[in-house]
């Protein structure tokens, strides 16, 4: 278990400002980015085990950007006058 925490510690130190810059030149503003990399984080930190991950700054990059476009989308389901044809 104290790995496990070590090894989220070590993630969050090691990638917070460049995931937040990453999700950051792609959303529309801060409280957007800040919103993504905590969810980011929360599933990171929901895992029961990541050691499995090889690539972890690639699983985390990976779910930032997926985790964008779910936020776009919705925010296009949400204005129907937004979506453009």
């Amino acid at each position: 278990m104290a790995q496990r925490q070590q090894r989220i510690l070590d993630a969050v130190q090691n990638y917070r400002n460049r995931l937040f810059s990453f999700i950051r030149s792609r959303v529309q503003n801060n409280e957007d980015a800040e919103d993504i990399l905590q969810d980011v984080w929360y599933r990171l930190s929901s895992l029961s085990d990541i050691e499995p991950i090889e690539q972890l700054s690639s699983w985390l990059y990976r779910l930032s950007r997926n985790r964008i476009i779910d936020k776009k989308v919705t925010v296009l389901l949400a204005c129907p006058s937004l979506n453009v044809e």
